[in-house]
């Protein structure tokens, strides 16, 4: 085995997406949908009343950033976690190139 290389000892398992990752997904789509009202609202009444569409891009960027990327953080950290069944330990092969199992020993 080469060092610092991981092989899945069961490579045809089928698992579902777990649902950290649908939590998170679905953050970042509702993140982006609240930063669109965000934005018009500065737009419509910050940011020069009555004219459409003057809004600096890097406000827009930076909203539209900090609105996704906190509501898939804050959904992903607030879904369950997935507890596995018997989960086996990945071998990896330390610096003089014996195997060892990953994890505490």
């Amino acid at each position: 085995m080469t060092t610092g290389t991981r092989t899945d000892p069961l490579p045809n398992r089928t698992t579902k997406t777990e649902p950290k990752v649908w939590a998170a997904t679905g953050g970042g789509t509702a993140g982006y949908v609240v930063a669109s009202v965000i934005l018009w609202a500065l737009d419509a009444y910050v940011f020069t009343p009555g004219t459409e569409g003057d809004m600096p891009w890097q406000i827009t960027g930076a909203v539209q950033l900090a609105c996704t990327a906190g509501l898939a953080w804050l959904a992903g950290r607030r879904a369950r976690h997935q507890y596995r069944a018997a989960e086996v330990p990945l071998p990896l092969a330390d610096d003089s190139g014996n195997e060892r199992l990953a994890g505490p020993q």
